[in-house]
Parts: structure tokens; sequence; C-alpha cells
């Protein structure tokens, strides 16, 4: 991400006062609620590095710590929610109200509700001490350098929990035995337990795992040589070339310009010597043998662990960056459907989910409001359509006002999907403006108006404000019954009268060709139809991301009733006025064209895509989308799909700039701990600054090609993993994944690598025993990242079952050369456990000299001479030496820089896209539905017509059949008439089957060549579509080479002219540069056409292959027909012979029977259910 000049960091880990290490007396409240319990007398504390929350049970003498990091709040007084039982406990009837006294914390490794996340209640005597403490926790656990631990500071972390979980306070001793089953998380493991035993032998501690160690022997000193011993850092003792026991100061001198590429000059040679000395002097006075001029390995190791040898630069993770920029210019923290706590359709909703988020440093929360379920005027939320039940506004909205500064300053959006009638709209903007008081923004800032051609304000302009995204209606007077628009690029507006709904009369004003509010063409379906019918009776707007474009998953029926059921009541009109006044700079629009929004220039204007719509457009049109995120807000939000919450990649829309990209909070996978890793820095506000690549409005950066005119530097990255080190863990860790994120250009680069333990001694894993640590071979390479502002690299180390031992997010930019330790976190962002790698990282810096070009101009920017000067001394420098010697050799890369750029971002490179023509794959399912629908409809209606010609048939053959029997015995009649009667009224049955089929295979004959002739006319279409496609590609490419050769030729000419005082050298340049330009333009429309033949020759042989893919579909669906009613009739027939076989009238034979069967040229597609089930049915009968 973007860095600014060198900041110094103000953090500093938790400074504890004496009385917070003093005890308090207090009760805990049980955390299990289903069993009636009484509270435990229990002293707290903090330690004094304030690690952790000492809890001491007075009664059975243990002690729990809390990781003050995973502390995620603390609250007191009318926050808090008692138990069951607890006022009524006796213990607690002491002092004051019960609620002022108490004390709440939520503590976990999650942000759900879960077994993972523990709801912890205390009772104090005075309110004033619960007040203290919930103030004091809150603080210390929401402190930076805490949550983003040195590996040494989470080796202190380990100890203190050490001392104070497993000491025997009464006997001021540490068990051994605790000791061993602490470091080994329970799991027994006898060479871990080896391996301890042996370590505390060597430092001459007790060591048998009955002993017990004197807690004055077991200080941090004594337990990081227990650490060494442990571990067996062999890798550190090859730093030491000369093997000596110490290191001196020149050879930490030495080393540390090593480990610092940048350092460049005699000044900053000299302050790396004194940096040396003072690393000496720190380090060096925990050793058993301390020297001022020397300092031992150990010494060395706690540098190499501390925060001074540090992975990234820890003034980092404060607030670096520069926070005055247009909100655009940063990517800001987004949550999607922000009150789950679980899956998308049957998950639950929760307010504390809000409090969490906000917690997190989510920035923009997400709020689904929908009519009250007891019809009532206050909206509910929840979401919409599916089983989830609602929560009350009025909680979410209080959450949101005690909860959206407290973890940062900067803006907060509620992006509001809204589903309400008027009435509600009415009662939640009345919510709005009486909960946030001043903090809500209704109008905007003198110096930034909700005007075209105005950025929006910064960060910093909007300190404790909140947005509100919410539909936002055109101006209306409230002095007539019609609406009128006074900006004539507004849409069409129904009018709207205050009397009943069902007697009013509704005009349509006209609308603008480039209305921003007008739907886009893949959503009229919804909005031009039913939105204006739902406008006609009430001058409703509904804004549901879900349901404005295509892919959301819901059927056109689906749709029908959901907007049916949304006009049950009867709202009020005026709603949705009170509602669009509190949306200020963040006007939701229907995305239409970039051509669109660049013309109109609204930043105060922005758009929803779902995460399929921003992939097709950045494939489509990745340039168009990074210039719009320069200049207006774009949110991304997952597809309707992801049922279970998971997420999508992040990083396929921030390198394109999209600064909303909404995430599940609730799911903590991969993207989630992506997300959060990269909003950690920056004091973990939620805003980080884009690079500046991505907000130049003039910049020729294409996130499409490898090689942009501008990028003529970038970095390459290499790595090598010696180790890792692993305290309590009762997982092997044997697989390192790393990859990098945030990469432009070819994606045949190896993004990803994965690394295999090949020693591990219980404690620490080899990941390379080949090669040494001075070793020129990086197994690890990442090359090319032209970008690195935006780039980033994941480690993450997982057991041989596939469970997340830590992980480490680091930006590319935030990234130190040299030894470096990194710190594994857990899901979360938070390192919990001393586990870390030690990596050796180096950092190549590429600058390409021959890919350095003039930027073409862009139209709308003002051409600067001046500035072009350089790039012509570059490229005829041997016109501006003094010498007299003639040398007229331009180069032709520098020349032709225009051919690149023109050839490498051509839109003949996406034959994708231009190849692609419509095919049968295209027609979308919701068309088939609708074609067999109408095919079962009318299939039905034709057996409704035969089945009363069915019945009376059926009925004739059964009194046959009944009168048989009785026949034979009075010798009425001879068998051969018996046998004649029934064939002939088996013969009408089925003559009457035969027309009934046939009249449905004609229709459904009918509907089938309807249908696929449609899809042939659509396929001829788009092929001539595409075809004028290319045409018209060909002609502005051209015309844009043209346009640089002329602006190349003038630039050349008017630079030579000024720097060439020889007429004749001149003369010489003047026709060279002219012949060089020509030909290079025609050489790069020659090479123009040939993409265009090569392009348009495949599209022309894609265009065959679709017609006959439809053609072999539809002689493939022709025998499925045929044989469908044939297979019908062949059913009848034998039921029909097995009837005059049963009864003894002898068979039937139906050869001569005319035949139904025929070609056609149609298909069926679907099952045809019904009808089987109706001959089923016959069939049955028949039988009976």
């Amino acid at each position: 991400m973007s860095q600014p000049s060198n900041h110094v960091s103000s953090l500093k880990l938790n400074q504890i006062s004496t009385c917070r290490q003093d005890d308090k007396f207090i009760f805990k409240w049980p955390e299990d609620n289903r069993r009636p319990g009484k509270p435990d007398f229990v002293d707290l504390s903090i330690d004094v590095k304030g690690f952790y929350l000492i809890c001491l049970n007075k009664h059975t003498k243990k002690t729990e710590c809390f990781d003050l990091a995973l502390i995620h709040d603390a609250r007191t007084g009318k926050q808090v929610t008692l138990p069951p039982d607890a006022e009524d406990c006796p213990e607690l009837q002491y002092g004051g109200i019960l609620t002022s006294r108490w004390l709440t914390i939520y503590y976990g490794n999650t942000f759900v509700p879960t077994q993972n996340f523990r709801i912890i209640h205390f009772a104090f005597q005075y309110s004033t001490t619960a007040s203290e403490w919930a103030g004091r926790l809150f603080q210390y656990g929401h402190n930076q350098l805490l949550r983003n631990l040195s590996s040494l500071d989470c080796l202190e972390k380990i100890h203190s929990k050490i001392y104070h979980e497993l000491l025997d306070r009464d006997k001021g001793i540490i068990p051994v035995r605790g000791l061993i089953q602490f470091l080994s998380e329970n799991h027994r493991d006898n060479s871990r337990e080896r391996r301890i035993c042996g370590a505390l032998e060597a430092l001459k501690l007790p060591h048998t795992v009955k002993s017990n160690i004197d807690k004055a022997q077991f200080n941090f000193d004594m337990f990081f040589r227990f650490y060494m011993y442990l571990m067996d850092r062999q890798e550190i003792d090859t730093f030491d070339e000369k093997s000596q026991e110490c290191l001196s100061w020149e050879d930490l001198n030495e080393f540390m310009k090593k480990q610092n590429d940048d350092i460049d000059g005699p000044f900053e040679m000299e302050l790396c010597e004194e940096k040396a000395k003072d690393l000496i002097n720190k380090y060096a006075q925990s050793d058993e043998k301390f020297d001022k001029k020397k300092m031992s390995k150990e010494g060395f190791l706690r540098y190499l662990l501390s925060f001074d040898n540090f992975i990234v630069d820890p003034a980092k993770f404060d607030l670096f960056m520069d926070m005055n920029k247009p909100l655009t210019h940063y990517f800001i923290a987004s949550s999607h459907n922000t009150y789950l706590t679980g899956v998308q359709w049957s998950g639950r909703a929760s307010v504390e989910m809000y409090r969490q988020v906000l917690l997190a440093g989510c920035r923009c929360i997400e709020l689904d409001v929908v009519d009250s379920d007891d019809k009532s005027d206050i909206p509910e939320i929840k979401h919409i359509y599916t089983r989830v039940k609602p929560v009350p506004l009025t909680d979410v909205v209080a959450a949101i006002r005690d909860y959206a500064f407290k973890v940062s300053p900067y803006p907060l959006i509620l992006s509001i999907e809204n589903h309400c009638n008027p009435r509600a709209q009415a009662a939640m903007a009345k919510i709005f403006i009486e909960f946030f008081g001043d903090q809500l923004l209704t109008e905007s800032l003198p110096s930034h108006p909700c005007e075209a051609n105005y950025p929006l304000p910064s960060p910093n302009d909007l300190r404790y404000k909140i947005l509100i995204k919410n539909k936002k209606l055109p101006s209306q007077s409230t002095t007539t019954t019609t609406t009128k628009v006074n900006n004539p690029n507004t849409r069409s507006i129904i009018a709207v009268s205050n009397s009943d709904p069902s007697t009013q009369k509704t005009k349509t004003l006209p609308s603008s060709v480039h209305s921003p509010y007008s739907k886009s063409s893949s959503a009229d379906s919804l909005q031009t139809v039913h939105l204006t019918e739902l406008n006609r009776r009430y001058g409703m707007v509904l804004d549901d991301e879900n349901l404005s474009y295509e892919g959301a998953g819901i059927s056109q029926m689906e749709l029908d009733g959901i907007i049916s059921s949304a006009t049950e009541t009867l709202p009020e009109s005026r709603a949705t006025k009170e509602m669009s006044h509190l949306v200020i700079y963040t006007v939701p629009v229907p995305f239409k064209t970039f051509v669109h929004a660049r013309g109109l220039n609204r930043s105060y204007e922005m758009s929803s895509f779902s995460e399929d719509q921003a992939t097709s457009l950045i494939r489509d049109r990745a340039r168009d989308f990074l210039e719009y995120n320069q200049r207006q807000f774009s949110r991304i939000y997952p597809r309707g799909m992801r049922f279970d919450s998971n997420n999508f990649d992040p990083y396929l829309y921030w390198p394109i700039g999209c600064q909303l990209v909404a995430l599940n909070y609730q799911t903590l996978d991969v993207n989630m701990q992506i997300n959060l890793g990269i909003f950690s820095f920056n004091n973990a506000c939620g805003y980080i600054e884009k690079p500046a690549k991505l907000c130049e409005p003039y910049g020729l950066f294409d996130p499409r090609i490898q090689n942009n005119s501008e990028d003529v530097f970038s970095y390459d990255i290499d790595l090598k993993v010696l180790s890792g080190q692993f305290l309590c863990q009762n997982h092997e860790p044997p697989v390192v994944n790393i990859r990098i994120y945030g990469t432009y250009g070819s994606s045949t680069k190896q993004q990803e690598y994965h690394l295999r333990a090949e020693l591990w001694n219980g404690f620490q894993a080899i990941y390379d025993t080949n090669s040494d640590v001075h070793s020129q071979k990086y197994p690890i390479q990442f090359t090319k990242i032209i970008l690195p502002e935006m780039a980033a690299i994941r480690f993450d180390v997982t057991s041989v079952d596939g469970a997340l031992v830590g992980q480490c997010f680091i930006p590319v930019s935030h990234l130190r050369s040299g030894y470096r330790h990194v710190v594994l976190r857990n899901e979360i962002n938070i390192p919990v456990r001393s586990a870390s790698l030690f990596i050796y990282v180096r950092k190549t810096f590429q600058f390409n000299l021959k890919k350095q070009k003039p930027k073409i101009p862009n139209e709308n920017a003002n051409i600067n001479p001046d500035g072009f000067f350089s790039n012509v001394v570059r490229r005829y420098p041997n016109s501006l030496r003094s010498d007299k010697k003639e040398n007229l050799a331009i180069p032709l890369e520098e020349t032709n820089w225009y051919q690149k750029h023109v050839l490498a971002s051509s839109e003949f490179n996406d034959t994708k896209r231009l190849c692609k023509i419509y095919s049968l794959n295209d027609n979308k399912q919701k068309k088939i539905s609708e074609r067999d629908e109408a095919i079962n409809r009318r299939l039905r209606s034709i057996s409704a017509d035969y089945k009363k010609k069915i019945q009376k048939a059926e009925t004739n053959l059964v009194e046959y059949n009944a009168t048989q029997s009785e026949s034979r015995q009075r010798s009425q009649l001879t068998s051969s008439t018996l046998n004649r009667n029934d064939s002939d009224a088996s013969q009408c049955l089925l003559n009457i089957y035969i027309d009934k089929f046939r009249q449905q295979e004609s229709a459904e004959t009918e509907r089938l060549i309807k249908f696929y002739s449609e899809i042939k006319r659509k396929i001829k279409a788009n092929y001539n579509e595409q075809c004028g496609e290319l045409q018209r590609i060909l002609e502005k490419e051209i015309s844009q080479v043209n346009n640089n050769v002329r602006f190349q030729k003038k630039q050349e000419l008017t630079a030579i002219k000024s720097t060439e005082k020889d007429r004749t050298k001149r003369s010489l340049l003047e026709q060279k540069s002219m012949r060089m330009n020509s030909e290079c333009g025609a050489l790069t429309i020659h090479k123009l056409n040939e993409m265009y033949g090569k392009t348009k020759d495949e599209l022309e042989a894609n265009f065959p292959i679709n017609l006959k893919q439809v053609e072999e579909e539809e002689r493939s669906e022709l025998t499925k027909c045929s044989e469908k009613y044939k297979r019908k009739l062949n059913t009848i027939k034998y039921q029909l012979e097995y009837r005059l076989y049963k009864t003894g009238n002898g068979t039937v034979s139906y050869d001569d029977l005319p035949s139904i069967v025929h070609h056609t040229r149609m298909t069926t597609t679907t099952s045809l259910s019904t009808d089987d089930d109706d001959l089923l049915k016959e069939v049955l009968q028949s039988n009976e």
C-alpha cells in the first residue's frame, strides 16, 4: 500500500500502573448458565508486561490467564446483560445497583458467539472499580503493539503465563510436570518430554518429571536460555564464520549493513555504526558475561527476535498514512450482511455482530431493513425472504452509536438495503436522527458539495461522522401532488398524491438518456415492469442489490412473488423523501457504463456489483474500471450462491481500486484472514491508502498488461525459509505455504510455494537442510512485481491434518530484507502462541531503462513539451555532445514505444471476448424453464381435452369385460363375436390415444422449432455484431497509431530544433526521425491488421461450430421426442393386449394401426412428468 515519508511510531506496549498489578477482590460468575451455581471469590490482576488478565480462584487456588489481546470488549453499567439468577444471588446483594458494579468481558479468537467466544462476568463491590477495570481492559486489549508482538515479546508472554498459571503460590514453586504439559498443550509426547528434561538438566535446574523449580530460578533470562536449548538453533551459529562465542562490534556492524540494502553514504554508515553499539548495550546486558564491546550468541538471538529486527517497521502499525486524500483513494474495511452469525439462509441475526465487526475496525457495515413482522411502523433487521429471525432496528442503531468510533475516528458508512414501506422508512429516518445526533452527516461540507466535478472529502474531513448509503430520490416539491423534477438528467418520477392510492392517477415525466437513476438493461424485467407497477400504486422504490442484477439466483416467478408480497400494505409516500435527505456522498445508482459515469463525473454516486459482475468488468474493461474507482466508490458483494457465508478473494478487486470489498466477518476463512491482515496496518483504523498509481487520473497504468508504459522498474523477491519455532503446539507443523497476492501481468508466473519440514525435534522444524544460511540459492522467487505497494505475501503453516498452526500477511512494500522472524498469528490475526518462521528476504530493484517511454497524452490533458526533453536527450544522446564526432544512430526500441504500447494494450489480445459468439450454452436456464413450462401447459391442456373421451372409452371397455363372462355362460354369442366386440372397444380406446399423442407431439414440435429458430437468429445476429465490433476496434486503434505518430514526429522535431544547432545534422536527424516514425507507424498498422485478420478467422470458425451444435442438439432431441411418444403408444398397446389375454379373448394385432411417429425438427429437454403421470393413471385404470 501507499507509503508516505518517514514516520516515527508513537506506539508502546502496555504500561501497567502499580494499582493495576495489585489483586482486587471480586466475584466471578459461572460461565455455564445452563446450570445453577454460585459465584467464585477471585483475585484479579494484570501481569507487569501487560499481557494477561490473571484470575486467581481463592477457593481452589487455580489461576487462569486471559490474553488481553483476545479481549474484544469490556462492558459495565447499561451495556451489560445480567445472567439468569444473578440479581437474586445473596452473595452479590451489597452496595448499589448490580449492573453498575457488573463487568462483562467478551473474549475469544472469533467474532461470533460460539464455543470459542466466551462471555465472562465479574461483580465488584463498587461501581467506580468496575468502570475503571472496563476502561483499562479495553485500552490494554486494543493496544496495537500487543496485537503485533515480536517473537521476543511472544516469548516473554509465554513465560508470564507459565509463571502465573503453573506457580504454586503457597510454596513458590513451578512443577516440572506442569511445565511439560503446558509446552505440549497436554499432548503426551515422550520425545518432547525428554527434550524438556534435557534442557532443564543442561541449565542445572530440577529436571525430573516429579521435581519442582523454584520461581526465583525461572526468571525470563533463564527461560530464554531454556528456549535456546529446546530449539537447538544451529542455523544461528553459522552467522559467525569465525566460530567465536561472541560477536564483536565490527561483526555486528557488518551484519547490519547486509540486513539493510538501502544504506548508502557516510552519514547512514555512521548511523548504522552507532546503532550497532546501542544494540550491544541493549541486548548484551542480559548475558551471563556482559561485555560492552561484544555480544554473545544469546544476545544476538534476542536481537534477531526483537522489534529492532522485525519483519516490518513497527511504525507501520501506527497511523502513518496520509488521511487527507479523497475517500475514494482508500481501501475501506467492509462487511456483508453484518447481522448474520452463520449461513445466509438459515443463520441467526444478532446485534452483537455489529459491535464485534466495528471493534474489528470495519468502516462499512450493512443493514438489511424490512417491515416489522407485527405490522408496526418500527422496521427490523433480517435477511429478507429467509428463515432468519429479525432483530429490532433500534437495538442495532443503539449498538452502532455506542461502538462506531471506539477503535477508529474515521467515517463509518451504513449500507442500507431497504425493503420498507414509506411509513417504516420515515420511522427509520427518525431513529437515525435521534440516536446518532451530530454524528450523522445530513449535509455536504461547504468545501465539497455534492455536485459534479467535485471530489469527495477526506477521512480527516469526516472524522466521527456516520454516512448513510440508501436509495436517494430527486428533490420533490411538497406544495403540489405531482412530483417535479428540477434536473433534466434525473429519471422519471411517478406522481403521488396523499389521497387514496386506489383512486389516484399517475403520470410519467420524460427522462433523459443520461439519467443516473435509470436501471440498466440487465434489470429491465424488475425495474421497468414491476417497479413501475409498484410506483403506480404506492410511489415506492425498492433498493435491493441482490434483486437489482442478474445472477442473484432468483427466478422470475419468485421475483413476481417478492414484489407482490411487498405491495400488500399501503405505505405513505413521503417516507422515502425523509430517508433520502440523509444520504450524502454515498448515493447508490445503477451502473450503466463507464463512459456514462465518466461523462457525469459525480464522485458522490456509487454502484454495487456482485463478485461475478465485477470479475466480468475487470476481464473486459479493467482500465476503465480502474479509472472509475479513482473518482467514485464501487462496492463488491458476494454472489447469492455463497449460502455457507464463505468469502471470495478480495485481492481480485483491490488491485483494480475497488474500495468497498464486502466480506462475511462471521467466516474466518483464508480470504477473511487476508482482509484482517491488510487492515491491521495504519493503526487498524479501517482505511488503507491506495497506491499512487491506482489514483493517477491520467496515468497509463493498465492492470492487464505486465509491461506498462510507466513501469520502468520492478521488484524481485527471493525467499529462504530456514526454520520454524513452535512452542505450545500439539500438532507437528510439516508444511509451509507461501503465496503472493496482487501481482499484475502474466498469470504463468509461479505465485505459490509449498515447503515440507525435513527435520523436527518437537519444537523446531528445519525446512532446508541442504543449503547453509549464506547460500545464494533461493527456492522461493517472486519476480517482476511491478507494483510492490499493492502486492503482499502470505505465510501459513499447517499440520498433517490441515489444521492451521499460524499465518501472517505482509505487504511487499512493508517487507524488510535480511534475516527476519515472521510471527505467526491466529485466524483473527493476533499472535497468541510463540510460533514463528525464520526466513531470509532479498529484495532486488530492477530498473529497465529500455522500457522508459514518454506518456501518450490524454485528449483531455494538457501536453507539457518541457517534460519531453529528457526523453529526447536519452534518445539522441550523441546529438547533444560537445565533441565533433558525428553519430546519428537512433535505437529503434526507443523510437517505437507507441508500437509496443498499442500492440500490448490492443483489444485484439482479448480473443476470448471478441471471438465469443452466442451459443446454446449461453441460453439461460430461465429461458429454458419458461419454454418447458409453456410446453407442459399445452400438453396438459390436450390431456384435459381427451380426458372425457378416454374415460368414456374406458367405461365401454369395462362394460364389455363385465358382460363377457355372463354372455358366454348363456351362450348367447359365439366366442368370435365376443372377441370382436372386445377388440373393437380396445381399438376405439387406442385410436383416441393415437389422436391425443399426435396432437401433443405436434404442439411440442411447434414450440421447440420456435425456440431453436430464435437461438439460431441470436447466433447470426451476434456474429454480425462481433464482426462490426472488430472493424470498429481496428479503425479506432489505427486512428490511435496515426495520432501517436503525428504527436511523436512533432515532439521530436521540436526537440531536435532546440538542441541541434548544426543545420546539416539537424536535417539528417529530422529526416531519420520522420522516416523511422512513419515506418514504425506503418508496421504497427500492419500488425494490427494481422491481429484483426487472425481474430476474425477465429470468429468465422466459431460461427458454424455454434450453429452445428444447435442442429446436432435438435437432431438428438428429435430422436428423444419420437422415442418418447412411440414408447407411450407401445405402453398402451401392451396393456390392451395384456387385458385381452387376461380375459381369455385372445390377442389383437396392431400391425396395421396408423403410426404417429414421424420426423420432426424439435427437441425435448425437460421432463414431462405431469403428462406421464396422467398416462400412468389411465393405464392403471385400464388394468382395473
